[in-house]
Parts: C-alpha cells; structure tokens; sequence
C-alpha cells in the first residue's frame, strides 16, 4: 500500500483524551460539552500506527465540532468487544443529506450544507481517514440525519502486543 504503517503498542483511551485536550479552546468558545464514555475495564492496548491513528481521531472530532451548534454535545466512546475495538464520535450537528451519503468517503467530497458553514474544506479528512483505518484492517462507517447530527464510527482489530 502507498502507507507504510509503523505500529506500536498503542492506548487508544489516551488518543481520545488527548484529542480532547487539543481540541480545548474549540470545544469552550462553543460551549461544547464533550461526553467521554470509557469502557468499564481500560482497553488493552493495541497495535497501531500511533500519528496515523492520531490524525483520524482529530478529524473526525474537527468535523464534529465544525458542523455542530454552540452549546451543543458531543458524545465519544469507545467499546471493546474482544475481537475489536469500536470508536464512536456523535454529534448534533448539520447531519448529512440522505443523497449525498455514498460519496462521504470520496476524494474530494463535501457536502453541500457543509460548504456553506466551512467553505475552505478540502474534503480530504474522510478520504484518508478510511485508507488508514482500512489500512490498519479496521473498517469506518456513519449514520446521520440532516438537522439532527452524525455519529462516525471505527472499529479496529485488537491485535495486542505478541
């Protein structure tokens, strides 16, 4: 593949919360109130290319903050099943128009109500978002609403530390 993957044994617990604390000043000039739902017993960590993992996470929160409202909530969580580790991120924002939904992961791609609140995207966040986690043999996936929010989803393998 064009990504050379250098993997790590990973927190993801600690990927969430820091992105969080990078997100601070955002998060408190829209009164955003960000719910962390840790699993019951800490995630083992996992194998995982640590910058690449990172850079999915910010964008996925980037966007949730982006295209919600102030005073709004965001909701995170992660779960683990045994087999995979699930990211969840939702938001009560814009949503994504019905149409639009098969070209979300597209190169490219911007939805319309989304251009008319950031117009400068480039929509290349989602794009390589779903190579790295495809490459990390994980899979990404979304279900929204128009006017009523998002929730972007990933899952990858818990492959811990032979």
């Amino acid at each position: 593949s064009a990504y050379a993957y250098n993997k790590t044994s990973v927190d993801l617990q600690d990927i969430v919360q820091n992105a969080i604390v990078y997100f601070q000043d955002k998060i408190k000039n829209k009164k955003i109130k960000v719910v962390f739902k840790k699993p019951a017993n800490r995630i083992p960590k996992i194998m995982l290319d640590k910058e690449k993992i990172e850079s999915v996470v910010q964008n996925l929160f980037d966007n949730a903050l982006k295209y919600t409202g102030t005073g709004a909530v965001i909701e995170v969580s992660l779960e683990n099943s045994g087999e995979n580790v699930e990211f969840k991120i939702k938001d009560s924002g814009i949503g994504i128009p019905k149409a639009e939904f098969p070209k979300i992961f597209n190169k490219f791609f911007r939805a319309g109500n989304a251009n008319k609140i950031e117009a400068n995207g480039l929509g290349l966040g989602l794009f390589i978002a779903k190579k790295i986690i495809e490459g990390h043999g994980g899979n990404i996936w979304f279900d929204s609403e128009e006017n009523k929010g998002s929730a972007f989803y990933f899952t990858l393998p818990a492959e811990s530390v032979k």
